[in-house]
């Protein structure tokens, strides 16, 4: 089971953050860079000259040892998803359908360099207060999902343009699990490990798609973790961070490709006083998602 994560769940470490990366055999997320392509080398050059792009990556290193073993990638095999944003960003200028999201968009994810590094990390820091940056993001990652195949996650909905989404949905199946909702990424990894048999059984039946299946599975996994608890949230070391066990729910469902524009739209339109509306239909491209939302947590010791 493969994971498409926004960057923005990843830098405010959500349950859902938490969650995909525990569950996922692998996770996608976006990584800005200078020239589109994030490479050691052009992140480290960025990091060194803009400021704020420095205070995201180190945000980001609690999860570094998850980047060093292949479970967090910027790519999955060798292909990113900043096309399919910069996509998605034309389209919101070029498709009328989503005209009422024009006057809250601005240039900076047209180009490249300082200024798109600058203002991409400062709305990442800032948890998407931008429209202009944040709704092509999520509606260029759903696209960048839904051609390859992969699992789009989301948190729960919060804000009016997420809420409008739910009429969007089509749910396929429904379940809970136990995740790690707060740990270090060398924590996340031996839960993952100690958890192989059980979390590969859950990914399988999340790829088949059967709610009965899921269940089961989950509940597997929920045994064999409570088996595990004490030593899972058990830290010894002063300098990691205290790891909280919790139970998560997590709803499977395909949402419509343009799914991010058409509740942005909904959601602008209200917001400046224009009425908006699209058909929920279940025709054209869809995007298998994953919704994720904590239930309740047990604190490490």
């Amino acid at each position: 089971m493969i994971a498409a994560l926004s960057p923005y769940l990843l830098t405010t470490r959500e349950p859902a953050a938490m969650v995909t990366m525990l569950l996922a055999d692998h996770v996608v997320t976006v990584v800005p860079s200078p020239d589109g392509v994030a490479t050691r080398e052009s992140v480290g050059l960025a990091a060194g000259s803009i400021p704020s792009y420095l205070e995201l990556l180190e945000s980001w290193s609690w999860s570094m040892p998850l980047w060093e073993a292949g479970v967090i990638a910027s790519d999955f095999e060798g292909d990113d998803a900043i096309e399919d944003i910069r996509a998605a960003l034309i389209q919101i200028e070029t498709d009328d359908r989503f005209a009422a999201m024009r006057p809250l968009m601005h240039a900076a994810l047209e180009d490249t360099g300082e200024v798109y590094l600058r203002r991409f990390a400062d709305d990442l820091l800032k948890a998407g207060p931008d429209p202009a940056i944040s709704v092509p993001v999520a509606a260029g990652l759903d696209r960048y999902a839904g051609r390859l195949g992969l699992n789009v996650v989301r948190g729960e909905p919060a804000s009016v343009a997420a809420k409008q989404e739910t009429g969007l949905m089509r749910t396929i199946a429904r379940f809970a699990m136990p995740a790690l909702m707060q740990a270090g990424g060398q924590r996340l990894l031996v839960a993952r490990e100690e958890l192989r048999d059980e979390l590969d059984a859950l990914r399988d039946c999340i790829d088949n798609g059967d709610e009965d299946e899921m269940r089961s599975a989950s509940g597997e996994l929920s045994e064999a973790t409570e088996r595990i608890a004490d030593d899972l949230t058990r830290v010894t070391d002063p300098e990691e961070p205290r790891t909280i066990l919790g139970t998560a729910s997590v709803m499977l469902a395909e949402l419509p490709a343009e799914a991010v524009q058409r509740s942005s739209c909904l959601a602008a339109g209200r917001m400046l006083g224009r009425q908006t509306a699209f058909e929920a239909s279940s025709e054209g491209a869809l995007v298998r998602t994953l919704v994720v939302r904590r239930i309740g947590s047990r604190s490490g010791r």
